[in-house]
């Protein structure tokens, strides 16, 4: 006879473990696909009727409903929190000073991993500039063949709301930034990822901490222009397209390799804001070697920003 909660009502009959990787939405649209059910039944049990995705608050009932541990399935579904007037957001073990960073409103799948025999939905596909797979080599997609965007709130992991197969999706081979950049990513959060083995910028890149490595991309990557004269009010902290982000994952791989040009046209205050401020310690040791200290536009921030005399280059604490 099954357990009954007098709150939480009676688990359902088929239970699993969340899987190491993956996504705690893709879990649920899993678990409800196995137990016969539409994902506005779960809706209306564990959050509300018009949400689309499972928040954070329906984990108590998501491990109840389906059986799986409590602490992974908080893991695998990204938390928002505030932080001195500052929204946050935790997932996959790590904390993101950019809301915006992650996509868990707005899934991506690889075509490719899909076509797998009892596939799972990864929680790094909802990382934004987590592009391509580093498994297949292919992009990620976040549109099914019907053309529109995909959501959480369809019948099953392999279909679109419209019922189109998502692994009819076509496979594009990810060019070598997407794939440098996701494979950096994958080795922060992926269980058992290779770190990553570049030479040249990814042997940097890959100590920084996740926060910082994205924060990097995005405000060296988001503008087309180099010196920023093209952004519009609004167009910094949007959530981004997969096609979107690959552009920017490109742009920002561009400059970096660039290396001290990058900031000859003095860059806009945002963009040193956003890739130097509120980095660890161990993040400035490596971003002043990265982005070359000793160019007048870097040195100036760092100097107004008194970074030596807080002594966050010289200890062990945060920024």
């Amino acid at each position: 006879m099954l357990l009954f909660d007098h709150k939480l009502g009676r688990p359902l009959p088929f239970q699993d473990e969340i899987g190491d990787d993956e996504s705690g939405n893709g879990y649920a649209l899993r678990m409800l696909c196995a137990n016969g059910l539409q994902f506005a039944d779960l809706a209306r049990a564990a959050a509300s009727i018009g949400h689309t995705y499972m928040p954070a608050s329906a984990v108590p009932y998501l491990s109840y409903a389906f059986g799986a541990s409590l602490s992974r399935l908080q893991r695998a579904i990204p938390r928002t929190y505030s932080r001195k007037g500052r929204r946050r957001s935790a997932f996959l073990g790590h904390d993101f000073s950019r809301t915006y960073q992650l996509r868990y409103t707005r899934p991506q799948v690889c075509p490719a991993c899909l076509a797998v025999p009892r596939a799972q939905l990864q929680a790094v596909w909802e990382i934004s500039f987590y592009t391509s797979c580093v498994v297949h080599g292919c992009f990620l997609a976040d549109e099914c063949v019907c053309g529109r965007g995909l959501l959480w709130r369809r019948n099953s992991p392999l279909e679109c709301s419209c019922g189109a197969d998502l692994r009819a999706i076509g496979v594009q081979n990810a060019d070598s930034s997407s794939l440098a950049v996701s494979s950096l990513i994958a080795a922060h959060v992926s269980c058992g990822a290779p770190e990553y083995g570049g030479v040249g910028l990814g042997a940097p890149l890959g100590a920084l901490s996740l926060d910082t490595l994205l924060r990097l991309v995005r405000a060296l990557g988001i503008s087309e222009s180099s010196c920023g004269d093209d952004l519009v009010p609004g167009r910094l902290t949007r959530l981004l397209s997969s096609s979107e982000a690959v552009s920017v994952v490109r742009r920002a791989w561009d400059r970096l390799d660039a290396g001290p040009s990058m900031f000859s046209k003095h860059p806009p205050v945002w963009q040193l804001e956003e890739v130097l401020g509120g980095a660890t310690s161990s993040d400035l040791r490596v971003l002043r070697a990265v982005l070359k200290d000793d160019e007048p536009e870097v040195s100036r921030w760092l100097t107004q920003h008194r970074w030596e005399q807080l002594d966050l280059l010289k200890g062990g604490q945060d920024g």
